[in-house]
């Protein structure tokens, strides 16, 4: 029997003698102090229910916070070519490569340092490069391959992340393949005579050739984060001796030529298709030139630790 029952019981009963109504008044006194303290337990529980209120709407409070403060992230390379030019990084001035290749890499990477890079048809150690400012500002490692020689002093002096070597890449390794270029038109140089319509007197030398498997498997090299390839409509035979699943390059930027025609447009398209990855069309929008962008299939960019 329950405390306030009790007395209410008692207080019902007639009582005549001193005892009894002093056992009356005693019960009815830890009545009205039972009651007391349930109603403070009461006033209690309703406090703390007005707190855990309070802690929700705070809850929710930084969720909507985080929510608002991960859309200010740069977004995801998956997003539209809206989302891109909303992106802090690809607003960012372009220090060294040819168009928006720099900028659209670091985002990519989100600015990740200590990468590895394989830059075909490397070029100038700094202009127009695709890998200097990941070596230079975020202390990437890589390998630049070039069939022009006289680029290497500059990478020995420059580049001390970059392991310079002159070659032409092709589908197959060992002698040496004819290469056509000319004094100040080095960029447009090609082991692909129908690619040279921009020299206007190409000579005609001889270069060392090799695979990319076979290059990579001397340099010792397991893994790519980028890969960057612009070698004049090489592309092709280039990637005939890539093991791309065994390397799985994160990024990857390639140049293809519209004056080279839909098969050479097909070609790369099928190659990186076929091997599991899929092309960026918002990056290549975004840059607006002839560069394509691939990544594998289902691959989401990381944040920066």
């Amino acid at each position: 029997m329950s405390l306030v029952l009790g007395a209410t019981l008692l207080v019902g009963t007639s009582c005549e003698d001193q005892s009894c109504r002093d056992a009356l008044q005693a019960a009815q006194t830890a009545a009205d102090t039972a009651l007391k303290s349930v109603t403070a337990k009461q006033d209690e529980l309703i406090a703390v229910k007005g707190s855990l209120t309070a802690a929700q709407t705070e809850l929710a409070k930084v969720r909507k916070d985080l929510e608002a403060a991960k859309a200010s992230v740069d977004p995801g390379p998956e997003d539209s070519l809206e989302a891109l030019r909303k992106s802090k990084i690809c607003n960012e001035p372009v220090l060294y490569s040819q168009v928006k290749e720099e900028v659209l890499i670091r985002h990519f990477f989100n600015d990740k340092e200590n990468g590895f890079f394989l830059d075909v048809g490397c070029s100038d150690y700094k202009n127009i490069s695709t890998t200097y400012y990941l070596e230079k500002h975020l202390h990437w490692k890589g390998i630049g391959v070039d069939a022009i020689g006289k680029y290497a002093a500059d990478y020995l002096k420059y580049r001390p992340g970059t392991r310079f070597r002159n070659y032409a890449v092709s589908n197959h390794s060992g002698g040496t393949i004819d290469f056509y270029t000319e004094d100040g038109y080095e960029v447009f140089s090609s082991t692909v005579k129908e690619a040279i319509f921009r020299i206007p007197k190409p000579v005609t030398v001889k270069v060392p050739v090799i695979t990319l498997n076979d290059l990579l498997k001397k340099e010792k090299v397991n893994h790519i984060d980028f890969l960057s390839m612009d070698i004049e409509a090489g592309e092709i035979k280039a990637l005939e001796g890539f093991d791309i699943k065994k390397y799985r390059p994160l990024l990857v930027c390639i140049e293809v030529q519209p004056e080279m025609g839909t098969y050479f447009a097909n070609e790369i398209s099928n190659y990186f298709q076929n091997n599991g990855y899929e092309k960026m069309e918002a990056y290549t929008q975004f840059e607006g030139a002839s560069n394509w962008y691939f990544k594998p299939k289902g691959y989401q960019r990381k944040d920066k630790n």
